[in-house]
C-alpha cells in the first residue's frame, strides 16, 4: 500500500468528487433558472420568486457539503505541506461564487436575474472544476512526498 494514500486521502478524494457532482447540479439549476427568466418569466411582473426552489435545494446541498470537504482538505493539505498556489485558486473560486450570489440576490429586474443566474452557473462550474483538480492533486503525491514517505531519497549529485 502506498503510505501516502491513507483513509484521509480517499475520504477527501471522495468528498471532492461528490462536491464536483453537486456543483455541476447547482450549475444546471442556475442555468435552468436563467432559461426561465429568458423565456416564460421574461414578462412576469415578479419573476424573482419562481426560480429560487431549485437554486435553494442545490445551495443547501453545497452548504452542507463544502464545510466538511474544506475541513478534510485543509487537514490533508497541511499534512502534505501543499503550496500556496493552491490556496490562491480556492480564493478566486470563493470570490467568483460570492460575486455571483450577490448579483443574483440583489437583482430586482429580469435582466439582473438573468445575469445573476448566469454568474451563479459559471461560479458553480468553476467550483466543480476546482474540485476535480483538487481530487487529482490529492490522489497524486508531489515529487518529494513519494520518496520521503518510502525512505528512498535519491543521493545528492
Amino acid at each position: 500500500m502506498n503510505p501516502d494514500r491513507d483513509g484521509l486521502t480517499y475520504a477527501v478524494a471522495t468528498l471532492l468528487a461528490v462536491t464536483a457532482v453537486v456543483d455541476a447540479l447547482a450549475a444546471a439549476a442556475a442555468w435552468s433558472v436563467r432559461g426561465l427568466f429568458l423565456g416564460p418569466l421574461a414578462d412576469h411582473p415578479d419573476p424573482a420568486g419562481f426560480g429560487d426552489l431549485d437554486l435553494a435545494a442545490a445551495g443547501a446541498l453545497q452548504c452542507l457539503l463544502m464545510p466538511v470537504t474544506a475541513v478534510f482538505l485543509v487537514v490533508l493539505l497541511r499534512r502534505r505541506r501543499a503550496g500556496a498556489g493552491w490556496w490562491a485558486g480556492l480564493g478566486v473560486v470563493a470570490l467568483v461564487t460570492a460575486g455571483g450570489t450577490w448579483a443574483y440576490v440583489s437583482a430586482d429586474t429580469v435582466a439582473g436575474l438573468v445575469t445573476g443566474s448566469g454568474l451563479l452557473a459559471a461560479a458553480d462550474l468553476l467550483n466543480a472544476l476546482v474540485a476535480v483538480l483538487a481530487s487529482v492533486l490529492v490522489l497524486r503525491p508531489t515529487s518529494m512526498q513519494g520518496p520521503k514517505t518510502t525512505g528512498m531519497i535519491p543521493a545528492a549529485q
